[in-house]
């Protein structure tokens, strides 16, 4: 039989146990009839037959039990599970409190991140579309080669296929950040969706209040509308319910047909619809806009069969246009599609890196199961008079560790339970902290939720059954093992159970965690310490913002403006917009850059003449770059340390010339004079590949730190901003009353200047680095649990063990006594062991600290903390060895040999 067919044979045997034993016992029934009637062929009477059918088939129930060990079943039949068996699990968690809420605390903690960890990449590799039929919603693509080139898809090519393609309902969108007037405030923009009509049909979702977009809305001339999601609703109009019909500004005004059910936010994450002018679009294909295009499989089509059809229609198009040629066509699931876009790189690598961080909350709850196996251990070894007894009287050693196993699986269960409330809030944490650092701020997809799955709560469960076998069958298998032996060896006065080399380890180990984990909080906490450096203004008297200029905004940019057009339109805006805060009361300055204070700063891989000081690696120094404008050192109050500023001339002609800051000074030149030297930047973080032929900047002065953060310090170069006015940039306001307070009148200035403004991001300055600050706390937060769930199960752990360890050799050392052995001898002996333990631990985590690189994060304070810990654990471990030990040298001689 092979492997399959036996586990099969194996699998029915567990699950239909009733029908498997009815089958073999009509095959021993039709065994014995056919042989009675053999015999009465041969002319035995049928009594005499039957009987004699039964004596040559043999005993019936021997023959059972042989067939069941055949399928692998007798060991099963030895695992006997009762409800009596759960009580006495619930009794023994009573009576030991304390182990119980360690131990279960810290199982629940690592079954919680397990379980977290396994919902997010579940729905990050594999997400399910939370609408009708899911699966057959897809994302399309057609690519098209031009001049050597890969084009995308545009808005003209949507039109062609949409006439073209049977197998699939299509639909396009083009999304932007639009400032919403109207409701209760004026906030930050909102992210919209001009979509086709065909977007809500394909979704299968109706709205809550009101219609959805129509293919009317889409026609030139048709008056302008808006659907609004759940949440604008909410939070703009109070979830008025008479809010259809009425007028908002939303790229111009527009009246709100409908508003969408909570959770939707098709195609991806969008706050408000807008209908898709696609005729009025396309109708130039040269200058038509870049679109998304999905669709919804027509009934009875597969994936092959529209991708088919696609390539077909696309190599038709492809001859519309003069020198362009068909490259491919793709239909796939939407979802997929999306998640690739997120990990930015090929799914099948994105599947391998999400499924390998579960390796981590893995060893995690292998590192705490140990531990707690520990606690397990030497709370089984007390009971070793009871399991003897249950052995003597007849209880088989699988009997026992079914039993143990048991009580621990109870443990394990209530952990799981527990477990599962914390991944609830893990999980919509977690995505809390993606949204604002990873994603900044960009809002996630709308089929990701903070609930939890199905088969995660099975997860959670096997993660539960697992830590009971570890923590629970591990110990049983010790203890019980050679229990015959044992008890005979202890009736003579010696024996019993004792910690072996593999515990040992476990010791060592656990030791050894106990110093890495609090020295990687105290470094995450000193890392965390200075995502926010103080810098030399107040920072919270200046609002900024990113400051866009969105082209597709008006009907008749879009169609006929060139780029000259819209770079003059957007300066003219901007300059008004200055203008206008310049003789507002409230506002002292304003500047633009093209990065705030204190955010992140793409790195720069420099190089100065006259050398460096030398880097930290072969790629050489890297700093921060910005643009700024002339005035932005004066607006912020802030004078430089050497030099001159730039020139209005400078800037408006892109003068090779920059300022350098105190860092730069320190890192690059090692505090040497900077004024006449000149620096070019060689390579970035998008052109990683050196070009020498860049052009040198002179430095002219020098500016304290101003939070040009990269990843490789603080060191920074301002350059001027040059003669046109980039888009994106930031705006910075020194506001003279309520900083705070100043963000929507900044909003409704820049909407009245120009609908095409946009404004993103508004906030005082010394909000900046707040995602990043969630973040650090994030890490932090976990590392902190982590770390108080190490120490207090190490130091519980290693005072139960030692305090075995030491209580087993109580008798041995009342004999030594008696036999006239010195005291402290004795007591040296009883030491030397745990504290060889301990001092390899201790060594083995500093080593392992030392080579994580956290040892340069300590302060002095950090590190009196690190020893106050190990002096902790040493004085645990004593404590552990003496109070036994005290007992032991108690123990009158006379009792001690009377005994032995």
């Amino acid at each position: 039989m092979g492997v399959l067919a036996r586990f099969r044979s194996l699998l029915r045997g567990l699950l239909r146990r009733s029908d498997v034993e009815s089958e073999v016992q009509e095959e021993f029934r039709q065994h014995i009839e056919l042989r009675a009637a053999d015999l009465m062929r041969d002319g035995m009477s049928p009594d005499e037959a039957r009987r004699r059918a039964h004596v040559e088939f043999g005993h019936a129930e021997g023959l059972r039990d042989e067939a069941r060990a055949s399928r692998g079943l007798k060991w099963f039949d030895g695992l006997h599970f009762s409800w009596l068996d759960v009580k006495l699990g619930l009794r023994m968690l009573r009576r030991y409190p304390g182990m119980t809420v360690t131990a279960g605390l810290a199982l629940a903690f690592a079954i919680g991140v397990g379980a977290s960890t396994f919902e997010i990449i579940t729905q990050v590799v594999s997400p399910r579309l939370p609408l009708d039929e899911g699966d057959r919603v897809v994302r399309v693509s057609v690519r098209y080669g031009q001049d050597g080139r890969i084009e995308p898809e545009t808005l003209a090519d949507f039109a062609m296929w949409r006439d073209q393609v049977q197998s699939i309902k299509l639909g396009a969108y083009i999304e932007s950040y639009r400032t919403l007037v109207g409701g209760q405030t004026a906030g930050d923009p909102v992210l919209v969706a001009e979509t086709t009509a065909s977007a809500f049909s394909i979704a299968r979702v109706p709205p809550l209040l009101g219609r959805p977009l129509i293919p009317a809305d889409e026609e030139p001339g048709a008056p302008p509308v808006a659907v609004i999601g759940y949440d604008l609703w909410r939070s703009r109009f109070a979830g008025d319910s008479t809010v259809v019909g009425r007028n908002i500004v939303l790229g111009g005004t527009r009246t709100i047909v409908g508003v969408m059910p909570d959770g939707f936010g098709f195609p991806i994450w969008h706050a408000a619809w807008m209908p898709l002018r696609v005729s009025e679009l396309a109708s130039d294909p040269a200058r038509a806009p870049g679109a998304e295009v999905f669709g919804r499989l027509a009934a009875g089509a597969t994936v092959e069969e529209a991708q088919a059809e696609l390539a077909t229609v696309g190599l038709r198009t492809a001859s519309a246009v003069p020198g362009r040629s068909f490259r491919n066509a793709g239909v796939d699931r939407y979802a997929l599609g999306i998640t690739s876009i997120i990990s930015g790189t090929s799914s099948g690598v994105a599947v391998l890196l999400a499924l390998s961080t579960n390796l981590l909350p893995l060893a995690l709850l292998a590192l705490i199961c140990a531990n707690v196996a520990l606690l397990v251990f030497a709370r089984t070894v007390a009971r070793e008079g009871e399991i003897v007894v249950r052995t003597a009287l007849g209880a088989t050693r699988r009997r026992i560790v079914t039993q143990l196993f048991t009580e621990a699986l109870v443990l394990g269960t209530l952990a799981a339970v527990l477990g599962l409330a914390v991944a609830g809030v893990g999980v919509g944490w977690t995505f809390d902290v993606m949204w604002g650092e990873i994603l900044e701020d960009f809002p996630l997809p709308f089929w990701f939720h903070g609930g939890l799955s199905g088969p995660t709560v099975v997860y959670a469960g096997v993660l539960g059954v697992l830590a009971a076998v570890v923590a629970g069958v591990v110990p049983a298998l010790k203890v019980t093992g050679g229990i015959g032996g044992r008890l005979k060896e202890t009736s003579a006065g010696g024996g019993g159970v004792k910690l072996g080399g593999a515990w040992t380890a476990v010791i060592v180990v656990q030791v050894a965690v106990s110093v890495v984990v609090p020295a990687v909080t105290l470094a995450l906490v000193r890392g965390g310490e200075r995502v926010t450096p103080a810098l030399p203004f107040p920072v919270e008297e200046y609002v900024g913002a990113a400051l866009d200029f969105d082209p597709l905004l008006a009907g008749e940019v879009r169609a006929d403006a060139g780029a000259a057009e819209l770079a003059a339109r957007y300066g003219a805006a901007r300059a008004e917009l200055e203008r206008r805060l310049l003789v507002d009361p409230e506002v002292s300055g304003v500047t633009f850059s093209r990065r705030l204070p204190l955010q992140y700063h793409p790195w720069n891989q420099i190089e100065v003449d006259g050398g460096a000081i030398e880097p930290p690696d072969e790629r050489g120094h890297r700093v921060g770059v910005v643009a700024i404008e002339p005035d932005y050192f004066e607006v912020l109050g802030v004078p430089l340390l050497v030099g001159r500023g730039f020139t209005l001339t400078e800037a408006e002609s892109g003068a090779q010339v920059a300022i350098v800051n105190q860092p730069f000074v320190e890192n690059v030149l090692g505090g040497g004079s900077p004024i006449g030297r000149h620096v070019r930047i060689l390579a970035n973080e998008d052109a990683r590949e050196p070009r020498f032929d860049r052009p040198w900047y002179e430095i002219v002065g020098v500016a304290p730190s101003l939070g040009t953060r990269s990843g490789y310090g603080f060191g920074g170069i301002y350059v001027p901003s040059g003669p046109e006015p980039a888009s994106p940039t930031y705006i910075v306001a020194h506001v003279r009353g309520d900083a705070p307070a100043f963000g929507p009148r900044l909003q409704e200035l820049a909407l009245d200047v120009d609908q095409a403004l946009t404004l993103t991001g508004v906030m005082t300055l010394d909000r900046t680095t707040e995602s990043d600050e969630r973040f650090s706390a994030f890490w932090i937060r976990i590392a902190t649990a982590v770390s108080v769930l190490a120490l207090s199960l190490s130091l519980a752990g290693i005072y139960s063990v030692f305090s075995f360890t030491v209580a087993r050799r109580t008798r041995e050392i009342g004999i030594r006594v008696a036999l006239g052995a010195d005291a402290k001898s004795v007591v040296a002996s009883v030491f030397a062991r745990p504290l060889f333990q301990v001092v390899l631990g201790g060594v083995l985590g500093g080593i392992a600290t030392y080579g994580l690189g956290t040892v340069g994060e300590f302060s002095l304070s950090s590190a009196v903390g690190v020893l106050a810990y190990v002096a902790l654990t040493l004085a645990i471990c004593l404590l552990a060895c003496v109070v036994p030990a005290r007992r032991a040298l108690r123990i009158e001689p006379s009792e001690a040999l009377r005994a032995e």
